[in-house]
């Protein structure tokens, strides 16, 4: 293969990487920010669910 061409496939995919890394963070921290958000919202819903079966369990006894 002609060597300018793989030096201009590199570079290309070099610029590339750098360029797409500044539109991947912004999307990264949203998809946290929905991840944090879902995993908050599991934990109330389990202690809501542990509150609620000791409820059950001292009305029972």
């Amino acid at each position: 293969m002609n060597p300018i061409l793989i030096l201009g496939a590199v570079l290309v995919t070099v610029i590339l990487w750098f360029l797409l890394t500044f539109l991947f963070q912004p999307l990264g921290k949203f998809l946290l920010h929905i991840i944090d958000d879902t995993l908050e919202a599991m934990e109330e819903e389990d202690k809501h669910k542990e509150k609620e079966k000791k409820k059950n369990e001292k009305t029972v006894n």
